[in-house]
């Protein structure tokens, strides 16, 4: 075409020098309008045939493929690939020239191949995201590992075709810029170390909670990427976090908990040591009214009686013998009630106990596991349990620690110039 073209120019009287510019000229601008052509073909015509008929395979799959226009950026390949294909005939005579465009093209052509193949891994982790298939996977994290991966091969390529060098001649050369490429992408290897660490060893998924206090994270894991995982907090804010610091760094993550089916209520009350007391006699018949302990009540009334009798102990003075005391009572009274309490694990540790004294009174501690982990239904379930203790505690001639308030004082005051 370029000859006949040519000559054609050479008969209507145009110099050699210019009919050679305008053969090439024309010839750029025609292939230019070939290529624009098959684009509009390809968009307007092939493109919605190949949808329509793909959509009846699998509707949902190829609706996010064309969300993430992966067949716009394939069919963007096909005009610059039928260049390079028909372009060494028809510029047979334009050495040179021919060599530039087939270079461009080619370039063009890896640059559309890499986009549709990002289009593609990001419509694939929205796929199986939606589906909820690989939970236990960072697919995000692995797609963009490809993605650099494919970027760092469409770069050789591309610099290889530009000065017509072999890819491993160019690879070859970046020895001496190791290091400079390492610092450049230290954070996706490091990234990508850590993605596949965490996914061996499932340390992190979407949907955990995990509590990071260095990078003030409390929170549900909402992302986990290849450079970055994103945490969204319980007052809604986000934090995000290297991914490499997750396997660099401690940080608590609660999935087993909730796997566990038992969340954790451990919290203390502290009784006021001046209220604690032995039983009398009006006590324990009080105290053998009451449902939960009537039973423990006898039982230890037995024991003691036994006990004392003997060893013929002289019960003259409350210090000889084996006696009850109102606070072994009342941590007594809340075994039995956490034992019976509807919605406490009682396959899972319960407890009761004493812990060592503080300036602030006797600690006496729950631990048990509430059988919901829900954050709102948990916190309820707890605050009914202390709320209940809290009001019993009286019952025991027991007193709960506080320290004195503006309101003591002023009655104290009061009771002082009362009784001047």
């Amino acid at each position: 075409m370029a000859d006949t073209l040519f000559n054609w120019l050479i008969t209507h009287h145009y110099s050699p020098v210019l009919a050679k510019a305008l053969t090439s000229m024309i010839l750029i601008i025609g292939l230019i309008l070939f290529g624009a052509l098959v684009d509009v073909v390809m968009k307007y015509g092939v493109r919605p045939i190949l949808l329509f008929l793909f959509a009846r395979v699998e509707p949902y799959w190829i609706t996010l493929l064309r969300e993430h226009r992966f067949f716009r950026h394939l069919a963007g390949i096909v005009p610059p690939a039928l260049i390079y294909v028909i372009a060494e005939e028809t510029l047979q005579i334009q050495g040179r020239l021919l060599q530039v465009i087939q270079q461009m093209t080619l370039v063009y052509i890896i640059f559309g191949v890499t986009i549709a193949i990002f289009a593609f891994l990001h419509a694939l982790v929205e796929y199986y995201q939606q589906e909820n298939l690989f939970t236990h996977i960072p697919l995000k994290n692995v797609a963009q590992a490809v993605q650099t991966i494919m970027v760092v091969i469409a770069l050789v390529l591309m610099v290889s075709i530009l000065f017509d060098q072999r890819p491993f001649e160019i690879l070859g050369g970046l020895g001496a810029f190791t290091a400079v490429i390492l610092l450049i992408f230290r954070d996706q290897i490091l990234g990508f170390i850590a993605g596949i660490t965490i996914a061996e060893n499932k340390m992190v998924i979407t949907g955990d909670w995990i509590e990071m206090p260095k990078y003030d994270a409390n929170g549900d894991v909402i992302e986990v990427a290849l450079m970055t995982v994103k945490v969204r907090n319980w007052d809604k804010t986000i934090t995000t976090i290297p991914t490499y610091a997750l396997i660099q760094e401690s940080f608590r993550n609660w999935r087993g908990m909730f796997e566990s089916g038992g969340r954790r209520i451990k919290r203390p009350i502290y009784i006021d040591v001046t209220s604690i007391q032995f039983c009398t006699t009006e006590m324990l018949a009080r105290f053998r009214q009451i449902e939960y302990i009537s039973d423990y009540i006898e039982q230890m009334e037995s024991d003691v009686t036994t006990y004392n009798t003997t060893y013929q102990i002289d019960l003259s003075h409350p210090v000889n013998g084996k006696r009850l005391t109102n606070l072994g009572t009342f941590r007594a009274y809340v075994m039995a009630y956490l034992r019976r309490h509807p919605h406490l694990r009682q396959d899972m540790p319960v407890m009761v106990r004493q812990l060592e004294v503080t300036p602030m009174g006797i600690p006496l501690e729950i631990y048990t596991f509430s059988a919901e982990t829900q954050w709102e239904t948990y916190e309820a379930i707890q605050a009914d349990i202390f709320d209940h203790l809290l009001a019993i505690v009286p019952e025991f001639g027991l007193r709960v620690f506080q320290q004195p308030s503006g309101t003591d004082i002023r009655v104290l005051l009061s009771t002082s110039s009362e009784s001047e």
